[in-house]
């Protein structure tokens, strides 16, 4: 609504609100994050749920540090913004996110890297974010899953 008053108000798109260095955006931030772990709070998660709970929360950090970088890249071969179509926004989003996540899977595998863009440790990386911990995730899920009677 601010944008959208801004806007008017100026005469042309306004992100006054919208910005990442303003304060609006830290404490619309902060309100999701908030109504989120109420939301959640008492709930437990199924082991899917939380394998993935963990891998996001581990890889956050990396992820903030390097999106913009990718969004760059990719505004030079797409038009991003302002966005042709709603789709498009939502596309681009979403593959900016996949490609953020899966470079921080990598540069968290190597144990040079894995401090620098997830703040954790290399032992720490190989219990939650990197492609040990994902197999290992996956072994184990495997292990876990009832087999088939072959009677």
């Amino acid at each position: 609504v601010g944008t959208w008053a801004m806007t008017l108000k100026m005469g042309e798109y306004s992100e006054v609100f919208k910005s990442y260095s303003k304060v609006f955006t830290l404490i619309l931030s902060v309100a999701l994050f908030l109504l989120i772990k109420e939301l959640l709070q008492r709930r437990s998660l199924s082991r899917g749920a939380s394998f993935w709970t963990g891998l996001l929360s581990s890889a956050s950090f990396g992820i903030y540090l390097v999106h913009n970088l990718l969004v760059s890249l990719l505004s030079r071969w797409f038009k991003l913004w302002p966005a042709p179509s709603v789709l498009t926004l939502l596309l681009c989003t979403l593959l900016v996110f996949v490609l953020s996540l899966v470079l921080i899977i990598l540069l968290a595998s190597l144990k040079p890297t894995c401090y620098i863009f997830t703040g954790q440790s290399f032992a720490s990386a190989c219990r939650t974010l990197n492609i040990q911990a994902i197999l290992k995730s996956l072994k184990s899920k495997r292990a876990a899953s009832p087999k088939p009677n072959t009677h």
